[in-house]
């Protein structure tokens, strides 16, 4: 094992918004055995999994307890976003929305991202809204959708009826604080709004490094380059193929609340929890941050790291802090004051 780490470029197609291909590098080896991945994009807000994501207000009651109170407030993202493609090549977001503008309701999709049950499970404490029926569900595993359902016998979102977000549906996320609750249960889900998560792509499960993959559960540190605010997160949802930089409204907070400065990302492979994080999996992050983060600091090009971060995949990297331009300078002092609130650093010579 050498002493140095080992710095290469993932050969995959990661994509940040609509910006292009994202350079993944890939970290490891040095005397602590290293193992993580690195890269810079801009953020991407994912409203998935805050309790007020979805709903819409419902005047005529036309929901399975005939309330006409009970739903007042818009969601804060549009419903299509909750649709799950159907598998024959249509998608699912437009076969809602077009059914939204047709006398006869669209249900080729499933719910991908609310809780929704069958007409015949509603009772006094699930209440479902009766105008939007999902044909489809999918399965838990591989994710394909079912047949069709007959009208009637679809999915339909359950509403919140207790607390600060009575009225809205529950939105869901790929991992959960405790697998005995019921999928109805609000407190299953990771909280969006008061949680840092980052979401999970596909093209991770391609990519090891020295026999570890990136799941969700699974943590990192994100790092402002341009005002230095920092937040350790975990994966805590899923469902994109290949974007990099969607993060939780928490998460977004901690950096800035902004999608135009870089943000900088090292993640750690078979980290974390697994899907069960618990109910504060960011009161985790820290404790198993250090030794990761230590496994790197010991290399003795460990300095390499934070200038990677700070300037990009693709920028030339100056080897001394003497040699950089005062932006540089700064930019770097931002990554570094980062990473040493997490870890010890050497100095920079």
């Amino acid at each position: 094992m050498g002493d140095n780490l080992e710095f290469a470029e993932v050969p995959g197609n990661f994509r940040n918004r609509e910006e292009g291909k994202v350079k993944v590098m890939k970290v490891s080896g040095g005397p602590g055995n290293a193992a993580a991945f690195i890269y810079q994009v801009h953020l991407n807000l994912d409203k998935d999994g805050a309790p007020n994501t979805y709903g819409w207000p419902n005047p005529e009651g036309n929901n399975s307890a005939k309330d006409k109170d009970l739903q007042r407030n818009k969601g804060e993202d549009g419903l299509g976003n909750a649709c799950g493609d159907p598998g024959d090549g249509t998608k699912g977001w437009q076969n809602f929305v077009n059914g939204l503008a047709a006398a006869t309701p669209n249900r080729n999709f499933y719910w991908s991202s609310v809780v929704a049950i069958q007409r015949t499970d509603a009772t006094e404490r699930l209440v479902v809204d009766l105008r939007y029926e999902a044909g489809r569900t999918a399965d838990p595993v591989t994710g394909a959708a079912s047949a069709m359902y007959p009208a009637g016998s679809g999915f339909f979102p359950v509403i919140q009826l207790d607390g600060p977000y009575r009225g809205y549906f529950i939105s869901t996320t790929g991992t959960y604080t405790d697998r005995t609750l019921p999928d109805t249960n609000t407190d299953k889900w990771v909280n969006g709004l008061t949680t840092p998560y980052a979401v999970w792509a596909g093209e991770w499960a391609k990519w090891r490094i020295g026999g570890k993959m990136l799941f969700e559960g699974d943590f990192g540190l994100a790092i402002n380059n341009v005002t230095g605010q920092h937040s350790g997160f975990f994966f805590g949802d899923s469902g994109t193929p290949n974007k990099v930089g969607e993060v939780s409204g928490e998460l977004y907070r901690r950096l800035g609340n902004t999608d135009g400065q870089p943000i900088s990302f090292i993640v750690f492979p078979a980290s974390g929890f697994g899907k069960e994080v618990g109910k504060k999996p960011e009161n985790k992050i820290r404790p198993l941050m250090l030794p990761r983060m230590l496994d790197i600091a010991q290399a003795k090009n460990a300095l390499e790291l934070p200038m990677r971060l700070a300037f990009g995949p693709d920028m030339v990297i100056p080897r001394r802090q003497a040699e950089m331009t005062d932006t540089q300078a700064r930019t770097y002092q931002n990554v570094m004051a980062a990473l040493k609130h997490w870890a010890i650093w050497p100095k920079q010579p």
